[in-house]
């Protein structure tokens, strides 16, 4: 039996949640909404199972992350990476890494790319660097 985005949520924001079902159910079926609420946790594991979920999209999948604002929670997600904090510096650069190989998939993607053109904001976040 499928779960709807709710039901998913529910899921994986429970008690004794170890990550592990955040990345299986976004690597599954999960709607974009479900994808764009979980990138407000930056982590390694949100963003490994999205990389995946963004690989195989179609494209009406696609467009309704981004119209949803998915990349702007990738690039806000990739700035807030940069605390400054040297103890947890390998850390946020594996975090960093997989945030930009869910950007470079989305722009690998004719939609991904047409939306990001088409957005004077994402276009200038992208191109002075704010987002690192």
């Amino acid at each position: 039996m499928a779960l709807n985005s709710k039901s998913k949520w529910r899921k994986i924001s429970g008690d004794g949640n170890d990550g592990s079902s955040v990345r299986n159910v976004l690597i599954s079926d999960a709607e974009p909404e479900l994808c764009v609420k979980l990138l407000e946790t930056p982590s390694l594991k949100n963003f490994s199972g999205l990389r995946a979920r963004l690989e195989k999209a179609n494209k009406e999948w696609l467009n309704e992350f981004l119209n949803l604002g998915g990349m702007s929670c990738l690039l806000d997600g990739l700035s807030s990476l940069s605390s400054g904090d040297r103890q947890n510096r390998f850390i946020e650069a594996l975090d960093q890494i997989e945030c930009v190989r869910c950007i470079k998939a989305v722009m690998n993607s004719p939609v991904g790319l047409a939306i990001m053109t088409a957005s004077n904001e994402l276009t200038r976040s992208l191109v002075k660097g704010k987002i690192l």
